[in-house]
């Protein structure tokens, strides 16, 4: 009787060695086909304020626009928290959280499978669809199942995912602790996993998480087989669609952004030389859609240059949504810049004189010299980062520095 005992747990060792070294696999090549980027699109709000939680001297003028957003989460804090404590740069940390992140909902994702579908082979197949389709868009949204870039989404997904087979087993109460870390880590998406939880008392709820594990699997369940070759079949054409995808979708940077690895990007030279060589407290304007830029792959300015910068169209306009005490400031700062492929010297005066911005990046566009009133210590083939001079015959008192400090915990701002 102890002999078949120590049988039956080596076997179970052996298969939890087995399941985790498989995870590993997945989760590895899920990161080739989907790839990494660092301050891209979302990170473009959520890394400024993992800075400024390590270095609270950081955008002393314009952290409203992510702290906004940022203050009901608890993950900026959490990041930072690794930084300060494990002996590696923020992008290494970054990047090992990110793809922990990965293990960790396909993990959640092989959990939930097992309660699910009988077949061993059926298992396996739901986590590896989950990992060739990460990055294909939800239906009628503009979000990723998970995206390329470390967000606190995949950390409540995957909190989310144990949650619902802790409900499963009937273990409230580790169910329960699970959904409250994720309203901690992802409010929203804490609130549609409580959402999804509850429907699951149900017993058409339970029916109803089968349906939804298996609309594609329904076409990898012929090849659930022994056969390696049919896995391939599938899986092969599907995640090279996607790796295409996002190749074209970020053509101007590196596939995977490792941390230590140049990256050969100009716009992300100019705010690394931005960086280095400007005033921790200088105030910037670019065009308030430079996010669309040709080459800039949706990388963010205020994360990789630590600096302050007048507000854009595309991020800032959405963090208004949860603080309409700033909306009127982002109206007024994002309409001082309407023409702003024509500006002249006067306009950037305007800037300066109004908002207090001293330094501006600008696209070449093929020019040879920098627009008047402008003097630029920084140029390559695409972007320049000049100072605003200012205008002949004019004091050193020139255009005082006028810059708008918001407050969004009180609602109210205040004039420097």
């Amino acid at each position: 009787m102890r002999a078949n005992i120590e049988t039956i747990l080596a076997r179970r060792e052996s298969n939890t060695i087995a399941d985790l070294a498989l995870l590993i696999l997945m989760t590895v090549l899920a990161l080739a086909v989907h790839g990494f980027h660092y301050d891209i699109e979302d990170e473009a709000i959520y890394l400024p304020a993992i800075k400024k939680s390590l270095d609270p001297s950081l955008y002393p003028f314009d952290s409203a626009f992510f702290l906004s957003q940022t203050k009901f989460t608890i993950f900026p804090v959490l990041i930072a928290f690794l930084t300060r404590v494990i002996p590696l740069s923020l992008h290494s940390v970054v990047f090992i959280t990110h793809l922990f992140s990965l293990f960790l909902v396909l993990a959640a994702c092989r959990r939930l499978s097992r309660q699910c579908l009988a077949d061993a082979n059926a298992q396996w197949a739901a986590v590896a669809m989950v990992a060739a389709v990460l990055t294909l868009p939800v239906a009628g949204t503009a979000l990723y199942v998970i995206d390329q870039h470390l967000h606190p989404r995949p950390l409540a997904t995957a909190v989310i995912l144990w949650s619902l087979s802790k409900s499963l087993e009937r273990h409230y109460y580790r169910a329960g602790l699970g959904l409250l870390i994720a309203l901690l880590i992802h409010p929203l998406m804490g609130a549609f996993g409580v959402a999804f939880a509850a429907f699951l008392l149900c017993e058409s709820g339970k029916q109803l998480l089968v349906f939804c594990l298996v609309p594609l699997l329904l076409a990898a369940l012929p090849f659930a087989l022994e056969a390696p070759l049919r896995w391939l079949i599938l899986f092969a054409p599907l995640c090279l669609l996607i790796f295409l995808a996002q190749r074209q979708l970020f053509s101007a940077s590196l596939h995977v952004e490792l941390p230590g690895v140049m990256r050969k990007n100009r716009w992300l030279e100019a705010f690394e030389w931005i960086r280095q060589n400007t005033p921790w407290d200088a105030m910037f304007a670019l065009n308030p859609y430079y996010l669309e830029s040709p080459g800039l792959d949706h990388h963010g300015f205020r994360a990789l240059a630590e600096r302050s910068m007048l507000a854009d169209r595309g991020k800032d306009r959405t963090v208004t949504t949860l603080a309409p005490a700033i909306a009127e400031t982002w109206l007024e700062q994002v309409k001082a810049r309407d023409g702003w492929r024509d500006f002249r010297s006067e306009d950037f005066q305007r800037l300066k004189k109004g908002f207090g911005v001293i330094w501006v990046v600008i696209e070449n566009r093929g020019a040879v010299n920098p627009p008047a009133g402008l003097a630029c210590p920084y140029q390559n083939e695409v972007v320049s980062v000049c100072e605003i001079t200012c205008p002949p015959l004019t004091t050193v008192a020139c255009c005082p520095r006028a810059i708008t400090t918001i407050n969004f915990e009180r609602n109210s701002y205040a004039e420097f």
